[in-house]
């Protein structure tokens, strides 16, 4: 944590960045990184901006074998998140994430994509999709606020 802290704002103060407007990108355990990481406290949930979470979600999948992949832990870390922006997507459907986190009682500021093909990859932005125009609208809009 105190890592990422550090290089966020040396990266924004070497190369002009605005440390208001960071958004935490994640793919696969990226995007479970991006609660489990980004929203751990109070202190490192403040460094960002909005969150773009793609194919897996923290909390979801109790499965994970590691310690705090329980749904408990997860909303006590999602509690964290406040009316920040969430871009939320997923290989065919977003369902499970959508049922988990309308069930859990905190109201969240998430925009939901379904990515029209099931390969487990990232690179659907890459490609002229009706998704990837969503989320740079959707990112040119949080950035704009």
């Amino acid at each position: 944590k105190r890592y990422c802290l550090a290089t966020v704002r040396d990266v924004c103060a070497q190369y002009g960045g605005d440390e208001r407007a960071v958004v935490f990108c994640g793919f696969s355990r990226g995007s479970i990184a991006a609660n489990f990481l980004g929203l751990h406290d109070d202190q490192i949930a403040g460094l960002w901006r909005a969150f773009i979470c793609h194919s897996h979600y923290d909390g979801v999948n109790e499965r994970w074998p590691y310690a705090g992949a329980d749904r408990a832990s997860a909303l006590a870390r999602l509690r964290r998140l406040a009316d920040r922006p969430q871009f939320i997507s997923h290989e065919g459907s977003t369902r499970p994430i959508e049922d988990w986190l309308r069930g859990i009682g905190v109201a969240g500021n998430w925009t939901f994509a379904a990515i029209p093909f099931r390969n487990h990859s990232p690179d659907w932005v890459l490609r002229d999709l009706p998704a990837r125009r969503e989320l740079r609208a959707w990112l040119a809009a949080v950035l704009a606020k």
